[in-house]
């Protein structure tokens, strides 16, 4: 597809099309090798290219998600003035046929430093670490309050898979879940890399805090996942988070990795309670819909 723009009272033309591996990959391959200096990202199949006057000017990858199917993920790149990113996204979208809201996510060095107006920020992700070497043991919780995932019975996992889909929908109002059935959740809130012994649960009553910890490719490494707590259960999960880490450096766990984000208030309390050390930040961008 062809089409005409007009900037700065001189007419460009630039031409968009699905990307051909066999044709763009050379030219591709050095276009973002250039933008990205931490070397190439292959594209998906559904990528689309545009040139301008037959030099490569960006290059996009699309794909969708099951569990969020409102948007349309997107991993651009542009060599062109940031006021023009948003003119070719519409481009890119009218060739691709995509009626859906775009999503982009950027490592923070790479967000654009003018937000297109059609986009808005939805949420930032801190990655951070914490060092358990010099971890100070602390005493754990009484055990009636403390349990490790393989310790609940079958109704306080029950119970414990709906708080944590519970507030991973609450997390994520701008991009919602799509609805999932019980056992998709359980397959979600059960994953393969969750470690059933180190993952624990304050129950009083019922289920009312969890922290998720996660194997790593790191024998010496966890990474701890989602975490919760019920909204009138403040400060449950200082305590629950102090035990992790205590079982963890028992055990051997020289670093904790997380990710945190900022559309859940606990992570922010718990980024500022903890003497993390943050990595990176990810900033992820949604276009409003029209």
């Amino acid at each position: 597809m062809s089409k005409f723009v007009f900037r700065n009272g001189e007419e460009t033309m630039l031409v968009c099309r699905r990307y051909d591996e066999k044709i763009d990959k050379k030219r591709v391959s050095s276009f973002i090798s250039q933008i990205n200096k931490k070397g190439h990202h292959p594209l998906s199949e559904d990528s689309y290219v545009i040139y301008e006057h037959n030099q490569l000017t960006a290059a996009v990858s699309f794909y969708q998600s099951y569990y969020h199917p409102h948007v349309v993920y997107c991993k651009p790149y542009f060599s062109l003035g940031e006021e023009r990113i948003e003119q070719l996204v519409a481009l890119i979208k009218l060739e691709a046929n995509i009626q859906l809201p775009i999503q982009i996510l950027f490592n923070e060095k790479e967000i654009w430093r003018h937000m297109p107006p059609s986009f808005i920020q939805i949420r930032t992700t801190y990655i951070a670490r914490l060092s358990l070497e010099q971890w100070q043991v602390h005493s754990e919780l009484a055990s009636a309050e403390q349990r490790s995932l393989n310790e609940l019975t079958k109704q306080e996992k029950r119970t414990y898979q709906k708080l944590v889909a519970k507030t991973y929908q609450e997390m994520h109002l701008a991009n919602p879940v799509r609805t999932l059935t019980d056992n998709e959740w359980r397959e979600l809130v059960f994953a393969e890399d969750l470690c059933m012994d180190d993952s624990l649960v304050y129950i009083n009553g019922d289920v009312q805090g969890y922290v998720r910890c996660h194997t790593t490719e790191m024998d010496d490494e966890v990474e701890i996942g989602w975490i919760g707590e019920k909204g009138d259960c403040q400060l449950i999960i200082y305590d629950l988070l102090r035990a992790v880490f205590t079982r963890l450096r028992k055990r051997g766990i020289a670093t904790v990795e997380v990710e945190l984000d900022s559309t859940d208030p606990v992570a922010i309390r718990v980024l500022a309670a903890f003497p993390f050390a943050i990595k990176t930040r990810l900033v992820t961008i949604q276009q409003r819909q029209p």
